[in-house]
C-alpha cells in the first residue's frame, strides 16, 4: 500500500465513521485536488457530532497525507489520489458479469447531468459531455447483495429508456447499443454505508 492510500484509523468510533466517509469522498474524488472542506464546526454540523471528534478524523486525513491544514486558509485537500485498481481477467470477468444479469435488480434513481471528475477522466470524456446516471440495487431472491451506480456515456445511454434499466441487465443493453466490452478494471475498497445505502 502506497503512502496516499494508507489508513490511520483515530481513536472513538464517532471519529472512525467521519473519517471513513471523507476518506472516501477524497478518493472517489467527490472532493477533488486543491478543494476546500468546510470548516470544524460546519463539519462538526453535519455529521452530528463534536469539534474535538472531527478534529480527530481531520487528524488521521492528515496523517494520512489526503489533506493539508493552514492556518487563515482552511483545510485542503492534498493531491489528487488515484483510486487503486486491478486488472480483470476478461475470460472470467464477462461470464460473471452474465450471470450476475439473472438476478434482478430495483432501480433507485435514473438521471442525465455532468460527470464526476472521476469518471470523466476514466471514461476520457470532453468537458460538457454528459452521462446517464444509474442507481440500482442487486437482489438474490429477495434478498439485497449489492447497490451499484453506473455512468454511461450520453450517446450510448440514449439507446434504452429508464424502463429498459428497470428490466434488462445493463451488460445486455451495452451490447443491444452496439457496444462491445474488450477490456476492464475493477476498484475494490471499504466504506460505511451511508442512510441512502443502508435503506436501499
Amino acid at each position: 500500500m502506497t503512502d496516499q492510500h494508507r489508513q490511520t484509523l483515530p481513536e472513538g468510533g464517532k471519529a472512525r465513521r467521519v473519517y471513513l466517509l471523507l476518506r472516501d469522498d477524497i478518493l472517489s474524488g467527490v472532493h477533488g485536488a486543491g478543494s476546500v472542506l468546510a470548516g470544524e464546526q460546519k463539519l462538526a454540523e453535519m455529521h452530528g457530532v463534536s469539534r474535538v471528534t472531527i478534529r480527530r478524523a481531520l487528524d488521521a486525513l492528515e496523517e494520512d497525507r489526503l489533506i493539508e491544514r493552514r492556518a487563515g486558509s482552511g483545510t485542503r485537500v492534498r493531491e489528487a489520489v488515484q483510486p487503486q485498481t486491478m486488472a480483470a481477467d476478461m475470460a472470467t470477468l464477462i461470464p460473471q458479469i452474465v450471470k450476475m444479469g439473472q438476478h434482478s435488480a430495483r432501480l433507485l434513481s435514473f438521471s442525465y447531468g455532468a460527470a464526476p471528475d472521476h469518471v470523466a477522466e476514466a471514461m476520457e470524456l470532453g468537458e460538457g459531455n454528459r452521462v446517464q446516471r444509474a442507481v440500482r440495487v442487486r437482489l438474490a431472491g429477495e434478498t439485497p447483495f449489492s447497490h451499484l451506480t453506473t455512468y454511461v456515456p450520453e450517446d450510448i445511454a440514449t439507446n434504452y429508456s429508464e424502463a429498459d434499466l428497470a428490466n434488462v441487465p445493463l451488460y445486455q443493453l451495452l451490447e443491444r447499443s452496439g457496444v462491445r466490452v474488450s477490456s476492464a478494471s475493477q476498484r475494490v475498497g471499504a466504506t460505511l454505508a451511508g442512510p441512502d445505502v443502508a435503506e436501499a
